[in-house]
This record gives structure tokens, sequence and C-alpha cells, in this order.
């Protein structure tokens, strides 16, 4: 089976990137604020990486496209995503 990568939101902080500790410090000025440490799972990045079936990738695709309002997202393999005005874009 086929496979691709897929960057997605990281489960362990949510996508937030970087986690509070419990410890409170004190800035040069006097105002204190919780200290916050990168996301281990994802180096504080807010993303991980991910290995899916083209299927699902394809699917994937069609499901944003439709979300968008695109009427030919269901064509086969889902290779007509986009109109021809993107396709000059991408070029």
């Amino acid at each position: 089976m086929d496979k691709v990568q897929i960057l997605t939101t990281c489960r362990a902080c949510g996508g937030k990137a970087y986690l509070p500790t419990n410890e409170v410090m004190t800035s040069a000025d006097g105002h204190t604020y919780i200290r916050r440490v990168p996301c281990t799972a994802c180096a504080g990045s807010g993303r991980e990486t991910r290995w899916i079936d083209l299927r699902d990738f394809v699917r994937m695709l069609n499901a944003i496209a439709m979300e968008d309002g695109n009427p030919r997202a269901n064509s086969d393999f889902g290779l007509a995503l986009f109109d021809s005005k993107q396709k000059e874009n991408i070029k």
C-alpha cells in the first residue's frame, strides 16, 4: 500500500507547541508569569508527522474541497480539486 506523510496537530500539546510548567517566574520589571517549555513530542512546533494510506489522503483532499464548495471534488482520485485559476497559480 502506498503511504504519504502528512503534518497534523500534535496530540500531546493540542497544537499549542509550548506547555506551562508549575514554575512561576518573575521578569526583570517585576511581572510574574508561568514558565513554558517546548512540547517534547513535537519539539515546540505544534505539529507531528503521520503516515496515511494514499486513498485516505485523497479522501481528505476531497473533503476539504467539498467544504470549500468545489462541485468537482468527488471526481476520480481527487484530480479535479483545483479549478483552472488555481492550476495556473501552481505553475
